[in-house]
């Protein structure tokens, strides 16, 4: 699994923003009408579906996660944007559209904010991306995520934090009770898959991972199920945008696959990861999920 994902922290200034809702909903629209305008070929690369209707999105969000729906003029806020095997001119047409969505506003009540510098999240840290946003090899690859996941010693407990609602579908239905572990796991390799075109069953320590998960117990939970919904101008309805809203703890001999739940941080798990949702975080940490302190919630 030699393709690399490459994570940009996006540092801003409010000049008076206000969420009405979910601000992934609002920044991946507010990107993607800008990218429509500046820049139509990256826009149907990372927009569009193809011709099958089923190329895989090759960038995703992680929303502001510190809880604040209003902040005045002169705030600090930042969100996190993902690439997938990145061409350098992406990160320079994305920042383009950003700076135009924020000057032209976002929602209904036209919520403004600037762009103010760009950080690459890597091995080492954050680093400041120099002012061209050339990114050259800005980038881990899955297998270098989960080698830097391992975990030291052996790992018999397990809590998973949904920052952003997670949305799972279980025969034919949204789940609404708290997943296994099992079935976060799978969900996430369905994701891999997705992503690497390698089929689940090939894909490289998945099988001890699953077996792992399979025997473990949800020790307890704290899961509640929140309601939302976005308008859908591509499909002109509305669409469900909620989803569960919590923390899950799981014991058992989790050492396989704790570094999968770990990848789970950067690659977000289930559906509308692209908006930010499925943004988890897990404990205890290791390697990976310490370079994303800054996003971190009580």
């Amino acid at each position: 699994m030699q393709q690399r994902v490459s994570r940009f922290r996006i540092h801003c200034t409010s000049l008076g923003l206000r969420w009405e809702g979910f601000p992934g909903h609002f920044l991946h629209g507010g990107i993607g009408m800008m990218l429509h305008r500046t820049a139509p070929p990256l826009f149907d690369l990372l927009y569009g579906t193809g011709e099958s209707g089923q190329r895989p999105r090759r960038w995703w969000l992680q929303p502001p996660l510190d809880g604040r729906d209003v902040l005045s003029p002169g705030d600090a806020f930042h969100f996190d944007i993902f690439f997938f095997d990145m061409e350098p001119e992406w990160l320079r047409g994305a920042f383009d559209a950003i700076t135009l969505a924020g000057w032209v506003g976002l929602g209904k009540s036209r919520g403004r904010f600037r762009p103010e510098r760009v950080e690459w999240i890597g091995p080492e840290g954050p680093s400041e991306v120099r002012d061209d946003l050339v990114a050259p090899e800005m980038g881990i690859t899955l297998e270098a995520l989960l080698a830097a996941c391992r975990p030291p010693g052996p790992v018999d407990h397990l809590t998973v934090h949904l920052l952003t609602p997670l949305q799972i579908r279980q025969d034919g239905r949204y789940l609404e009770s708290p997943p296994s572990a099992e079935l976060l796991l799978d969900r996430l390799l369905a994701r891999v898959s997705q992503l690497t075109s390698i089929g689940k069953p090939a894909i490289p320590e998945s099988a001890p991972a699953l077996e792992a998960s399979r025997a473990a117990l949800l020790r307890r939970h704290r899961i509640r199920c929140a309601a939302g919904w976005r308008y859908s101008a591509r499909q002109e309805r509305e669409m469900p945008f909620g989803g569960l809203l919590g923390s899950l703890e799981y014991a058992g001999e989790l050492t396989p696959a704790y570094p999968w739940f770990a990848l789970a941080q950067w690659l977000q798990i289930g559906a509308k990861t692209t908006f930010g949702l499925g943004t988890v975080r897990i404990e205890p940490f290791r390697h990976v999920a310490e370079w994303s302190k800054q996003n971190e919630t009580p």
